[in-house]
């Protein structure tokens, strides 16, 4: 792994790169002689991880740095935990950049980078059940999605209590910003780059 000075290039590169998307997500590749950078901007659906899919095999075993740059309002968390999974396989560096969010299910995304900097702003709400007309079997779906995402935490280095204060969050329309403290405390980022 190369040092974190190596980083400040790759954040000052990837910020004059970013595009935003409104909807649908914006997935590009961004290559440099040093660098391989994936651009993921917009909403995280089903089909988004076979994209960061197809994108990381043509950069596998090249020898560069692999970057995965996201800014995301969230959306589908287990296709984020998808895209975290592959990132972390693949060693890929997440950056989220400064005047960038990534609210909600995108946690989950971060938390696959091997190493994880956080420039932007991280916000939580209470998860949104899969299927809303359940709303008797709600505790049970609940609990079951909540275990899962724990886990998913645990093993990807992050504090398994962050899942409990999206948990805490009275309702799904509810955003709170963690601070730079907070997103040390539950280890969501390796560095930090906020003041």
């Amino acid at each position: 792994m190369r040092p974190l000075p190596t980083m400040k290039i790759l954040i000052t590169t990837t910020i004059f790169s970013l595009a935003i998307a409104t909807n649908a997500a914006e997935v590009s590749l961004n290559t440099s002689p040093m660098v391989d950078s994936i651009i993921f901007s917009g909403e995280i659906t089903k089909g988004d991880s076979e994209k960061v899919s197809a994108l990381i095999e043509k950069v596998a075993n090249n020898g560069k740095i692999h970057q995965f740059t996201i800014h995301s309002p969230g959306g589908n968390i287990t296709a984020a935990m998808d895209i975290g999974n592959l990132l972390r396989a693949n060693v890929f560096i997440v950056f989220e950049p400064l005047g960038t969010s990534c609210i909600s299910a995108c946690i989950f995304t971060i938390a696959g980078g091997s190493q994880r900097i956080i420039a932007g702003q991280v916000g939580l709400h209470h998860p949104y059940l899969p299927q809303p007309h359940l709303s008797a079997l709600e505790p049970l779906v609940q609990s079951e999605g909540k275990k899962a995402m724990v886990l998913y935490m645990k093993k990807m280095g992050v504090q398994g209590s962050l899942i409990d204060a999206m948990y805490s969050l009275s309702n799904a329309n509810e955003v709170r910003y963690l601070t730079a403290d907070e997103m040390k405390f539950y280890q969501l980022t390796t560095e930090n780059e906020r003041n």
